[in-house]
């Protein structure tokens, strides 16, 4: 039995009048449960009567009457006038008032409370999905508001409606449950609905929408949730990071790939340095070299297209190859380069994280280091623990982020004296993979390619350590300029001091004070020398 316990005390209608109380005040029961009320008073009772949805009955102690109703309490001196029904009924579903009757006084006092006879849905829940203003159910676009109603008929009391779309609980845009008919109480048979407002998504499409209902009385073997599949058509949209492909050998035929996901599925044409568009299965008819791939569906809503070379030249190399998708819901245009350099190194989950902690806890004794910039390199760190990285960051042209700042894996990081980020960059560098920073125009960086050197490796292990000084260099990094208006080169020599277990990251960065225009010789210094050597 479970119950919605409570008091109260009545009295009757005149100042000699006794207090009652009962318990509990409210009673929600299966069928077949046990339920027991108590009425008591604090003074001996001449009678017990109580009546109820199933009758009429006076109630003494060690007599049964009609319908499962048997007097519970101390006895009717003792001033209890209480009862129990042993097998629970429909019939006994409402109000059970309570009258005592006093031997003294002559007087009759009352109370009531509710025995509630739980009653669960029959059927699985009534679901229908349609676009906002519309009551036709078909597949959806990107972007678009859908309006769901999930209804129960006929339970007692009013149930819990629960939505999910996939494995995700939703719980935005819900009206409040709504009672059919309005008025219906809480001991009543009664409907139950409610409505779900939400924006579609592509990551929405295949999932299911799911209203589940929850229900004191409802068995577990019931059908307890109606599905609806979500059917979302969105433009091809890019699953790859990098635009750029490796591997490929000069004078050997060579295939460039690209993935893409869309619903439903894409048509591809390629185009090879603004040629003619070759589509699915044809060879392009000025040189007969290119040729575009069936399109191969990889599952999920994703679909591979592919372009053949027969063989792979030196101006091919310099190409750019335009992808254009369309479906439907749209067209999304790429742009591929390939390379003959081989692919970067996957980047492994225990170096990434820890390189990014030693970076954190560099960036939390800095005078100019936030909270929030903290917070961020924690989320990058704790990325870089659930899985390796598959792709290279891709260079990007990142915008000017102001004198004093620079954007590192796009997040913001004071420069301080500009020569900080590089000891914080420096950090990484034993990880053997791509990382980009820009920096203000006057420092002349635009992107740095960190290579594994074994003295930044054992910078990290003295940084760990504590108490050792010494010091590492790093001076095989080499920043690409931004070719705006004109292509220039320098060399990033980065030191770093340890000292007692604290890093100094004020170490030279001589390469950003140098700036050389034209054809001159960019200078570094040399470590064991106080002479400036040409690089």
């Amino acid at each position: 039995m479970t119950g919605i316990s409570g008091l109260e005390s009545q009295s009757a209608p005149n100042e000699a009048a006794v207090t009652i109380e009962v318990f509990p005040k409210e009673s929600i029961v299966k069928v077949g449960d046990t339920v027991t009320v108590m009425c008591r008073a604090g003074e001996k009772l001449q009678y017990c009567r109580v009546t109820s949805p199933a009758g009429t009955f006076n109630l003494k102690p060690n007599i049964p009457v009609s319908n499962g109703y048997i007097y519970s309490g101390k006895g009717l001196e003792t001033g209890e006038c209480g009862f129990t029904i042993a097998n629970v009924q429909e019939m006994n579903n409402g109000n059970h008032t309570c009258y005592l009757g006093f031997d003294n006084t002559g007087l009759e006092s009352n109370t009531t409370m509710s025995v509630i006879v739980a009653k669960p849905p029959t059927t699985s829940p009534e679901l229908s999905v349609s676009l906002v203003g519309s009551r036709v159910s078909a597949d959806f676009q990107e972007g678009q508001t859908i309006q769901a109603m999930c209804r129960v008929p006929d339970n007692r009391p009013p149930s819990n409606l629960t939505w999910f779309i996939g494995n995700e609980q939703v719980t935005d845009g819900l009206s409040p449950i709504r009672k059919e008919p309005e008025n219906c109480g809480y001991a009543d048979l009664c409907a139950v609905s409610q409505n779900l407002t939400h924006t579609l998504s592509w990551r929405d499409n295949g999932k299911e929408l799911s209203c589940f209902v929850q229900h004191f009385a409802m068995d577990e073997r019931a059908n307890n949730q109606t599905k609806s599949q979500l059917n979302v058509l969105y433009k091809p949209r890019d699953v790859e990071i990098s635009s750029e492909q490796f591997g490929f050998e000069i004078g050997k035929p060579g295939r460039i790939s690209k993935q893409v996901q869309a619903n439903p599925r894409p048509s591809f044409a390629w185009n090879v340095g603004g040629g003619e568009w070759i589509r699915e299965g044809q060879v392009d008819s000025l040189t007969g070299r290119f040729r575009a791939g069936e399109t191969i569906n990889n599952g999920s809503g994703i679909w591979q297209a592919s372009l053949e070379i027969d063989s792979v030249t030196a101006e091919d190399v310099e190409r750019v190859y335009n992808l254009r998708a369309s479906n439907i819901a749209g067209v999304t245009d790429y742009a591929v380069s390939i390379s003959t350099m081989d692919a970067p190194q996957v980047l492994h989950t225990q170096d990434a994280y820890e390189a990014i902690q030693t970076a954190m806890n560099w960036l939390e004794r800095q005078p100019e280091g936030t909270a929030t910039q903290l917070v961020l390199h924690k989320r990058l760190r704790d990325v870089a623990a659930k899985k390796p990285c598959k792709q290279a960051i891709p260079i990007e042209r990142l915008p000017y982020v102001g004198e004093d700042s620079a954007n590192i894996f796009k997040l913001m990081v004071s420069c301080g004296q500009h020569n900080k980020p590089s000891s914080l960059l420096s950090q990484f560098s034993r990880l053997k993979c791509y990382l980009f920073i820009q920096v203000a125009p006057h420092l002349s960086l635009r992107a740095v390619e960190l290579n594994t050197t074994s003295a930044l490796a054992n910078y990290a292990t003295e940084a760990a350590g504590g108490g050792v000084r010494g010091k590492a260099s790093h001076s095989s990094s080499e920043a690409q300029i931004d070719p705006e208006p004109k292509t220039e080169k320098t060399t990033a020599h980065i030191e770093v001091e340890v000292d007692g277990g604290m890093e100094n990251p004020s170490a030279n960065h001589t390469a950003s004070n140098e700036y050389i225009n034209g054809n001159q010789d960019v200078k570094k210094t040399d470590q064991n020398s106080d002479k400036d050597t040409p690089v």
